[in-house]
Order: structure tokens, then sequence, then C-alpha cells
């Protein structure tokens, strides 16, 4: 037994299932971006799980998406900026942007739609993509597909800050503006661990983490049988919380409130730009599961106890936030919460996956159908019918 066992850990460990391979490279334009012509096989946050496996390719440009020209002759385009949630963490012909496409073309063939969504990507990449590249792809409209934390992807990032005379500044790229100081976990050495020494022993094993990541989580009985009699933990807590957690608070701090009138204004630039070529332009607000499922919440609560305090009753606050500002600039957005809650309240299907943030395949479906109406109902879509 001890035997199969070892040889089970060295295979787990060997494979990596338990890791997303590497498919970004750094950029000296955008900051970040995906390596040009690549296909592997990935497993997102859910090692194993077939639900979560799927191949990534990528285009000459870097881009999720097949070959496009900038050049869109009597074509009609919509480019979507995004981060991980567009980019997909599913099959290519599942992601929301494609599944748009497909959407589209039922009507009117010569719909194209440029996936340009990245892992790790704030609104700062984003608006760097567009002010260098995506603008060259002549949309006819450009959306851009935001997630809570493209607020601390750019505070971290540290590309952008407003000076003293109240004047965005760009810093560019540089690794050397990244905000480590924001990560690190400054509650570590006062934290105490008070998991029984063999279970803090077990989480160091790479084939007790696959098991618990990727196979329990299939047979739920199983895994409720062995929480109860204390074989295994479903949430070992920490003291850091991810940064974007920080945005739950009751009170920002100055860096937050910086971070939020940097986003602002990226979004009024991104529209700006969009205007300027003749694109028209809106916003998508992707949820998080902890909006969506009441599960979600009390496991992140047990998580990071440390957000207890704030969390469960601020767990819409960034949505307030942006929704207040899209409404006074008057830009078209679609909050898509209200329509998630709604799917899940009555069919009780997950739209995201259970041990990762983003969408399955019918979050991307039900978002894609969303997004359609939307565009259709805003009069986004110039020459379209029906």
């Amino acid at each position: 037994v001890f035997t199969g066992l070892l040889l089970s850990e060295v295979l787990v460990r060997i494979t990596s299932f338990s890791e997303p391979k590497a498919d970004i490279i750094p950029d000296e334009v955008f900051g970040k971006t995906y390596i040009p012509n690549l296909k592997i096989v990935q497993f997102g946050a859910c090692p194993k799980s077939r639900e979560t496996q799927y191949l990534f390719e990528s285009n000459s440009r870097g881009l999720r998406d097949q070959e496009y020209s900038y050049k869109k002759s009597d074509n009609k385009r919509i480019l979507i900026l995004g981060d991980s949630f567009t980019a997909g963490r599913v099959a290519f012909q599942n992601t929301f942007p494609e599944l748009l496409e497909k959407r589209l073309k039922e009507n009117d063939n010569k719909w194209q739609v440029i996936n340009a969504g990245h892992d790790g990507w704030g609104t700062d990449n984003e608006f760097l993509f567009f002010e260098n590249e995506g603008y060259k792809y002549q949309a006819d409209l450009v959306i851009l597909a935001f997630f809570l934390n493209d607020v601390t992807d750019l505070l971290s990032n540290g590309y952008f800050n407003i000076d003293s005379n109240d004047n965005l500044i760009f810093n560019g790229v540089s690794s050397k503006n990244y905000r480590k100081d924001l990560i690190e976990d400054k509650n570590k050495d006062s934290f105490v661990d008070t998991r029984p020494l063999y279970k803090k022993l077990l989480s160091h094993l790479e084939l007790y983490r696959f098991m618990g990541q990727a196979v329990l989580p299939d047979f739920p009985k199983v895994e409720n049988f062995l929480y109860k009699i204390g074989l295994i933990s479903k949430v070992v807590a920490r003291a850091r919380p991810p940064l974007f957690f920080d945005l739950y608070a009751d009170d920002y701090d100055a860096d937050m409130v910086e971070a939020w009138e940097v986003t602002m204004r990226l979004i009024l630039k991104i529209k700006e730009k969009s205007i300027a070529q003749h694109s028209r332009f809106g916003v998508v607000f992707i949820n998080a599961p902890w909006q969506v499922y009441e599960d979600e919440v009390k496991k992140y609560n047990e998580l990071y106890p440390s957000i207890r305090t704030y969390f469960s009753h601020n767990v819409n606050k960034p949505d307030e936030i942006l929704i207040k500002f899209l409404r006074e600039k008057n830009i078209p957005y679609l909050h898509l919460l209200p329509y998630f809650k709604e799917y899940y309240a009555n069919t009780k299907k997950r739209l995201h996956f259970r041990c990762d943030s983003h969408w399955n395949i019918l979050g991307n479906q039900l978002a894609s159908e969303l997004i359609y109406n939307w565009m259709v109902e805003n009069q986004l879509l110039p020459q379209v019918n029906g």
C-alpha cells in the first residue's frame, strides 16, 4: 500500500496536474500576453477534472482566437476586452465570445467576434492593448468585460497612478513598478494555524491535494463523509486573502481609492478611443460565484477569517460603485448578476466551476445569450435583423 501511495505521489508531481501550465509571457507594451502560436492542454484551477480540462490555442498575435487580419473588409466586428473570464477556462468553442459569434451569424454571417481576453489582465492591460493593438481591428462595437479583480490587478501592476495635480500618469509596464507590498501577507506572523499535525503534514502531499481538489468534488457523498469524520478539510483558513477581497472592505485606504479612480479614467479613455474610430462601446459586468451561491460566501468566510466582519454584507459593493459610474457617464452596461442569480434559483444548476471562480460551459452559454439580447435591445448592433 505504502509503495502504491508513494508511486502515486511521484506521478502526480511529475505530471503537474495540480497546476496550470505556463502560457503567459511579459510584453513590453501590454505588460503580459499569451505566448503566440501556443497549443497545450490546460486543467485550469481544477486539476484532473474532465469538466475543466481544455485545449488552449493562441494565434500568431497572442489572442485566444482564430487569425484575423486588421482589415475587416465588409465584415462587422465586435472586440471584447477582458481577463480570464473572457479568454475562458473551457474549450474555445464554448467560450462566450465564440458562442456570441455563432449566435450573431444565425442572422448575419458577416459578424466576427474577436476574443481579446487574457489571464491576469486588469483594466490597465486592456487599455494598453486597445490603445496600441486592438483599435487596428476596426471593430463596430467594443465591449469591456469587467471583473472586480481588474481593479486590484491594476493596483498591483503600478502602470498608472494619479499625480498631485490630479493627472493620470503612465509609469510604463516595467516589472519595477510592481507593488509587491500589496500582496505580502502582513498578518502572517500573527496567524495561528489550528489544524491538527496530521492535516498539516498531509497538506504538503500533492496526492492529498489532488484528491481533495479534483477527485472528491465528483463524489460529494464520499467527500461529505470524509469531512464529517475529520479526514479532510473543505477549506484551510489563511491569514491574507487575495488583494481583491479588500474591495469589500467597509472603508477603502488611499491605494484602493486611487485604483478605482484610475480604473474609471481608463474606461473613459477606452470609450473615447472607440468613439473616435466610430465604434460603439459598452461594459459587461461579470459576476463572482460568491454573489450567486450562498455556500460560497460561507466558504470564503471560513477560508479567510479576517474578512468575516465585512465580506457578507458588502458582497455587491464593487458592482454598485461601477454601476454608479457607468450611469453617470451614460455608458451602456449589462449587469449579469441578477440574471445569473435568477437562473440558479430556478434551476439549481451551477454556472461556475466548484473549485474555480470562472464560468463553466453553462455559465458561458448563459452569458453569451444575455449579451446578445442586451446588444440588440440597446441598438449596439448596426444592420442586424432581429
